[in-house]
């Protein structure tokens, strides 16, 4: 799961400044195609329906895959909030499977570069040739986080 949370993101260009936190706020998913910037609607939808990453208002983040029934199969989440620099997205991140801790604490450094307000560009710093493109889903973070639902309970 480490290397798919790493895989989110980074790309093989210069940091872009112009990145800043509300660009990234909602639920995002990851194109099947590496430098797939156009991808359609139902591609990406598909897509949200596999695989998702939540970016909070507060730069916390979490990531979800799902298995071909909907449910959760792995729930990252990041430890504290995310520091992002220069395009740069930082953080540590647990990783759990069905309850369980699968990685603890592992750092992840995404680079990012916007293509448009719905899509970026991204290269997972410290995973050679990951890059990637990331899509906004049209889900609603409130309806998807559970990291929202665990603390409204709260």
């Amino acid at each position: 799961m480490f290397a798919l949370v790493s895989m989110l993101f980074l790309g093989s260009f210069p940091a872009s400044s112009d990145v800043a936190p509300g660009d990234l706020y909602g639920v995002w998913t990851l194109s099947r195609d590496s430098g797939d910037h156009d991808a359609s609607r139902k591609s990406i939808r598909q897509s949200c329906a596999e695989f998702i990453i939540i970016v909070h208002a507060d730069m916390r983040l979490e990531s979800l895959a799902f298995t071909d029934k909907g449910e959760v199969l792995l729930w990252s989440v990041s430890d504290q909030p995310c520091a992002l620099l220069g395009g740069t997205l930082s953080c540590t991140v647990t990783t759990r499977m069905r309850n369980r801790v699968v990685t603890k604490s592992r750092p992840v450094q995404w680079l990012l570069e916007p293509v448009d307000e719905h899509t970026f560009h991204r290269v997972a710093l410290g995973s050679p040739g990951q890059s990637q493109t990331i899509h906004r889903c049209p889900a609603q973070l409130e309806q998807v986080s559970p990291l929202t639902r665990m603390m409204a309970r709260s």
